[in-house]
């Protein structure tokens, strides 16, 4: 069992990455729906991306990718997110997964939380994810853990 959650959080690492940035957290923007609402771009090991944050009906927030690379595999073929935990989204292509889903602002903890991620190409991934702003609105936190472990990706808001 312990090897079993050693993979999970290696895992989550690698999907996650680590940042040694030091970043000053923006309590006043982190409240506002409509702030967290929006693109932003990220750059990591893999390439670059964009993701889009959107409201749900039920009031959640949802995080996409649109533009992701590779969005083809290496026959030319369109990527699927065939791992998609939620069998009506394993049919869109992998450059539009959700990655993020479930997000409710908790004014006790003055941060985005609840949430879930999905990583298109691990199926085991389970991370609860977390959002808070910095640099003064201007850097979103996403924050994953596993089985308690844990890291953070820092993603800049585009206007």
């Amino acid at each position: 069992m312990k090897k079993f959650y050693t993979i999970l959080a290696v895992m989550l690492l690698s999907v996650l990455g680590l940042s040694a940035q030091s970043h000053k957290k923006n309590v006043e923007v982190c409240s506002d729906k409509d702030y967290i609402l929006g693109e932003y771009f990220i750059q990591d090991d893999d390439g670059e991306s964009k993701v889009r944050a959107y409201a749900m009906p039920d009031g959640t927030i949802r995080f996409q990718t649109f533009g992701a690379k590779p969005a083809y595999d290496k026959n030319g073929n369109l990527m699927l997110d065939k791992n998609n935990p939620v069998p009506e989204l394993r049919e869109l292509p992998l450059h539009e997964a959700v990655i993020i889903s479930g997000l409710r602002y908790n004014a006790e903890k003055k941060q985005w939380d609840g949430g879930k991620i999905h990583h298109p190409l691990i199926k085991a991934l389970k991370a609860n994810a977390t959002v808070d702003f910095v640099d003064d609105g201007k850097t979103v936190r996403v924050r994953g853990t596993v089985a308690g472990i844990g890291a953070s990706r820092y993603w800049k808001k585009l206007k």
